[in-house]
């Protein structure tokens, strides 16, 4: 079998590594940028908040990740989730088993609430801006932040490993 047309597993994850690196310094060019353009800090100011905060909620995020990710699969070896939406098959008789809804609801909630946070406590801790603005930022970086992030690898793997 030729194993030429598959990419090696160490290189396609340092790719991807990499490319989520140069996303992110992307991204926070940008940011520093929108900050200094509205007059809110200088840029030096905001190219510091921008790579602090994001840096630092990506590893608060990664963090959370892997302890839910942790608790389901204690769950799932001590047999406490046997259902993954909901308890409607016939082979579960205990019905105090957790449907695996509620994990994949709470990481996708938890998520993006807590980068949003952490984003809008660096905002006030760097007194970048304060009022409504600053929750209206801190939220509009945050989803374009891990949009970005998540979405661009997708989209190389989809059209361009073909």
């Amino acid at each position: 079998m030729n194993n030429s047309n598959f990419v090696n597993e160490n290189t396609f994850s340092l790719f991807v590594m990499l490319s989520i690196f140069g996303i992110s310094l992307i991204l926070g060019s940008v940011e520093a940028f929108v900050i200094s353009r509205f007059c809110w800090a200088k840029f030096s100011k905001s190219l510091v908040y921008a790579f602090i905060s994001n840096y630092i909620s990506a590893a608060i995020t990664a963090l959370l990740s892997l302890i839910l990710l942790v608790l389901v699969f204690v769950f799932l070896v001590q047999g406490a989730i046997s259902c993954v939406f909901g308890c409607n098959d016939p082979r579960v008789v205990d019905d105090s088993a957790i449907p695996m809804a509620n994990y994949v609801g709470l990481y996708l909630v938890t998520i993006p609430t807590l980068f949003f946070l952490s984003k809008r406590f660096f905002i006030f801790a760097f007194q970048i801006r304060n009022g409504w603005i600053a929750w209206v930022y801190a939220l509009i970086s945050s989803l374009l932040t891990l949009a970005t992030i998540i979405g661009v690898p997708i989209l190389f793997l989809k059209y361009f490993l073909k």
